[in-house]
C-alpha cells in the first residue's frame, strides 16, 4: 500500500488504474502469466487546489464562484449560476399620484431620499446594497423580490419563499430601475428554467405580488398598473383616475409595514402627526411632510388586508 501525491494545480481528470497480481513473481502492466489476477479501475483524480463550490474547478479559475461551472442548461456558454436575469416592472404608489398620471418626486427634489435604502431593518431583512444619490425623476426606493413555490391562494400549503431580492429606484413614470445603471434590475441567483413570482415592496404602501410566475429563460417586463388582476389576491390594487387615465396603484397607508392597513397604522401617524422635511413611513403621500393629508391618505384604506404572500 502507499499514497498517491497529486501535484499542486493538477487539473481534475479521469484515468484507468490497473492492478496486476501474479503468483510467485513480479509483474508489470504488459506481462502475461499463468496464475494471478488483473483488475482495471476508473480513477478520478481531483485537483488539490481550493474548490469551495465543489464543481471540480479551482476557485482561482471559477467562471461562476459559488455555482457549478459545468451546468449550462440554456446553452449560452455561461454557467447557469452566472446567468443574469433582467427584470423591468411598472408600478404606481397611490399616495404619490398626481392628476396627470405621474407620481410626485418631492422627496427627491428636497434631497430627502437617503443614499442607503430603507429596507435594511428587521422587517424586510435586506442587507446593504447600491448606496447612491437618487437622480432627478425618482419617487422613492422600492424592494423587488423573486419568490419560488406555489401561492397559498393557488393551493400551496407553504406559500411562496423569497429566493433573491434587490432594491431599485421608482421613477415618476412607474418604472423601477437599477440604482446605479438606471436600467433593468438584475437577478443572478435564480435557476434557469424555473418559474418565479415577483413581489414589489414599499415602506408605507401595501405590498403586492405578481399574479403570474415568470420563467427565467428570458428577460421579464411586467406592468402592474394596467389591471387590478395583475396582482396576486383579491383587490390588491386600487384604481386611480385622472387626466392620465385609469391607473391601478398600490394601496397607501401601511405605515408599520406589516401587510395590513388598520388602526395600528393610524396610531403610528398619531404619535407624531406634524413633521416637516422628513423621510418618514407616516408620510403617506410622499411630499416630505407628515400632516393631516397623510391621515386622509390612510383613512379610505383603513381595513385593507394584503395578500398572505406579502405579509410579515
Amino acid at each position: 500500500s502507499g499514497n498517491i501525491t497529486i501535484p499542486t494545480g493538477f487539473a481534475p481528470v479521469s484515468t484507468r488504474m490497473r492492478i496486476s497480481m501474479a503468483y510467485d513473481g513480479a509483474v508489470n502492466s504488459c506481462d502475461s502469466f499463468d496464475y494471478g489476477e488483473v483488475e482495471d479501475y476508473t480513477l478520478v483524480i481531483n485537483s488539490n487546489c481550493p474548490d469551495a463550490d465543489a464543481d471540480g474547478v479551482c476557485d482561482a479559475d471559477d467562471l461562476c464562484p459559488g455555482s457549478d461551472d459545468n451546468i449550462d442548461n440554456n446553452n449560452n456558454n455561461i454557467p447557469d449560476g452566472c446567468d443574469i436575469l433582467s427584470v423591468s416592472f411598472v408600478v404606481f404608489l397611490e399616495g404619490a399620484m398626481q392628476t396627470d398620471g405621474s407620481m410626485r418626486t418631492s422627496l427627491q427634489s428636497s434631497g430627502l431620499i437617503p443614499n442607503a435604502h430603507p429596507y435594511n431593518n428587521a422587517t424586510y431583512g435586506h442587507g446593504p446594497e447600491f448606496p447612491t444619490t437618487a437622480p432627478s425623476g425618482v419617487v422613492d426606493w422600492v424592494l423587488v423580490e423573486a419568490r419560488s413555490g406555489i401561492p397559498a391562494l393557488s393551493g400551496g400549503s407553504a406559500g411562496t419563499t423569497k429566493v433573491e431580492a434587490h432594491v431599485g429606484f421608482l421613477r415618476s413614470d412607474g418604472l423601477i430601475v437599477h440604482p446605479i445603471t438606471g436600467g433593468p434590475l438584475e437577478f443572478s441567483n435564480l435557476d434557469v428554467g424555473t418559474n418565479y413570482y415577483f413581489a414589489i415592496r414599499h415602506r408605507n404602501h401595501l405590498d403586492i405580488m405578481s399574479t403570474f410566475a415568470f420563467s427565467t429563460n428570458s428577460s421579464i417586463i411586467y406592468d402592474f398598473s394596467i389591471a387590478q388582476t395583475q396582482a396576486q389576491g383579491i383587490e390588491q390594487l386600487k384604481n386611480y383616475t385622472g387626466s392620465g387615465g385609469n391607473i391601478w396603484t398600490m394601496y397607501a397607508g401601511d405605515y408599520i409595514s406589516d401587510g395590513v392597513i388598520q388602526v395600528t397604522d393610524y396610531d403610528e401617524w398619531q404619535d407624531d402627526p406634524s413633521i416637516l422635511q422628513t423621510y418618514s413611513r407616516t408620510d403617506g403621500n410622499l411630499d416630505g411632510t407628515v400632516q393631516t393629508t397623510d391621515f386622509d391618505t390612510w383613512l379610505p384604506n383603513k381595513a385593507k388586508l394584503g395578500s398572505i404572500e406579502i405579509q410579515f
